[in-house]
């Protein structure tokens, strides 16, 4: 007799979520992302920065930039992908990504 696939003991969606997000930032051509969208380099790296899970701290600390800058660049980030918070960019660069077809 076969084992019902609802049956199954599942992940949380939360960790499917998460696990599907990072396989997918994990093929994101950075610099074609960042022509469509017309993101400075500084833009760009701290996208990939937070797109590792990484903070405002760890990020300034990384790039060797102080927090301020960070903030600075942050919001004109935000503001050119239309997005509040570190989710909604998450979701716009998965976004982006998937609409570009790579």
């Amino acid at each position: 007799m076969h084992e019902r696939c609802d049956s199954a003991q599942s992940p949380p969606k939360e960790l499917v979520f998460v696990e599907i997000a990072d396989h997918l930032l994990k093929g994101i051509d950075w610099p074609a992302l960042a022509e469509k969208c017309s993101l400075t380099l500084r833009e760009t790296q701290l996208a990939q920065r937070f797109a590792l899970g990484e903070d405002r701290a760890d990020t300034a600390a990384h790039l060797e930039i102080s927090l301020a800058t960070v903030k600075f660049h942050t919001r004109h980030l935000y503001a050119k992908l239309m997005v509040h918070n570190r989710t909604e960019l998450i979701l716009r660069l998965l976004t982006i990504h998937l609409a570009m077809g790579k």
